[in-house]
């Protein structure tokens, strides 16, 4: 490297990592990670704008994916209480584990509630009651 671009590279990093600069270079940088362009920079309404829509786009995402997680467990749970049944749920399932140091008595009791507890549950999240 030549020594005229060696100064000038040194005078560039010392001006880049200078307070003043980087501070505005930060909210420059902020502001067009948030979408806004160079003309709305020095604009309020580029920020409100982008972040009103990025939670709109937020709470749609966390709307689909509560509906896909309540649907999942509501639908495991109609099975295994209306078709499966809980008791075979639990013969089925939980007591192949019977002789391990589980105790018996806890896997009947799982094996039995797990059911409920997956229709309830389903049904909760689907209808978006104790969200928060």
């Amino acid at each position: 490297m030549p020594i005229d671009q060696g100064i000038k590279y040194r005078e560039l990093s010392q001006r880049l990592t200078s307070p003043r600069l980087k501070e505005s270079e930060e909210e420059r940088l902020r502001r067009w990670l948030q979408g806004c362009d160079n003309a709305s920079l020095f604009s309020s309404s580029c920020s409100t704008r982008t972040d009103m829509k990025s939670n709109s786009t937020r709470s749609w995402a966390v709307f689909f994916a509560r509906e896909v997680l309540g649907l999942i467990f509501f639908m495991a749970g109609v099975y295994k209480v209306f078709q499966l049944g809980p008791l075979n749920h639990a013969r089925k399932y939980f007591l192949p584990f019977a002789d391990t140091f589980l105790p018996v008595w806890s896997l009947w009791a799982t094996g039995t509630t797990i059911p409920f507890v997956e229709l309830i549950a389903g049904g909760l999240l689907i209808i978006g009651l104790r969200i928060r």
